[in-house]
């Protein structure tokens, strides 16, 4: 189902570590139906191990939404 005209939203992760992405504003195209993120994250040093997840935050006029992932064991190389 396409989205309505003219949608604008924005998002932004945050990391189980405390750090926080920069607001990203999109403007999809109306034949556009998915959105990639790619991005790398540097947790801590050689044979430390951590708890480690994201929460993604996406909002859109009144609606705001949040989604976090599982946490998972990071063991640093």
């Amino acid at each position: 189902m396409p989205h309505p005209k003219g949608l604008v939203f924005n998002y932004h992760w945050e990391r189980s570590d405390g750090a926080k992405t920069k607001d990203v504003v999109v403007r999809p195209a109306e034949t556009e139906k998915l959105l990639i993120y790619k991005d790398t994250w540097a947790l801590g040093a050689a044979g430390k191990s951590y708890d480690a997840s994201v929460t993604l935050f996406v909002n859109s006029g009144n609606t705001h939404e949040q989604v976090s992932s599982q946490v998972v064991k990071v063991t640093c190389k």
